[in-house]
């Protein structure tokens, strides 16, 4: 899953891979559904945080 994708991920390519605008990707974070790091002024969201969120919404039957 999203194998294309670095180990760590920008928010563009979250929201890419997500398909969703950067906005959301952004909520995602501030709502904690979606670990990320802010390094100086970027953000950086590992991977699997990405496939928890994912597999997350699976487990609860969305």
């Amino acid at each position: 899953m999203l194998n294309e994708y670095p180990d760590v991920m920008s928010v563009e390519q979250v929201a890419e891979a997500l398909n969703v605008c950067r906005p959301c990707v952004y909520n995602l974070i501030k709502d904690s559904e979606i670990l990320a790091r802010r390094i100086v002024k970027v953000y950086r969201i590992p991977k699997q945080s990405v496939i928890t969120f994912i597999c997350g919404d699976e487990k609860k039957g969305a």
